[in-house]
């Protein structure tokens, strides 16, 4: 049985199996944090930047952050890119903390 990505946006599910994703493992630094010991805004980007494409990246006109659940220092954490959508999931991939969308 393959893995299924499940994440929910405004009463929307979406459903992304594992395979053909561009995944990222990233263990959470000190430079990423903000003043409350979170990962702050513009991490989520850095680290989503490391996964898009660069002529999708330049091109992009909407970039939309999305927060689900706080990721703190030392935590590691998978990223998933598919389909403009970076997935900022724990270890495991059973939770999603985040997502970047850009179009």
């Amino acid at each position: 049985m393959a893995n299924i990505l499940i994440f929910m946006q405004k009463n929307k599910i979406s459903y992304h199996f594992f395979y053909n994703f561009v995944a990222l493992t990233y263990k959470i630094m000190k430079r990423d944090l903000d003043v409350n010991h979170h990962v702050n805004n513009l991490s989520y980007l850095s680290i989503a930047s490391e996964l898009i494409n660069d002529e999708d990246y330049s091109n992009a006109s909407f970039i939309n952050i999305i927060f689900k659940k706080e990721i703190t220092y030392g935590d590691t954490i998978e990223c998933l890119y598919k389909d403009n959508i970076v997935y900022l999931c724990n270890e495991d991939k059973s939770f999603v903390h985040g997502a970047v969308i850009i179009k």
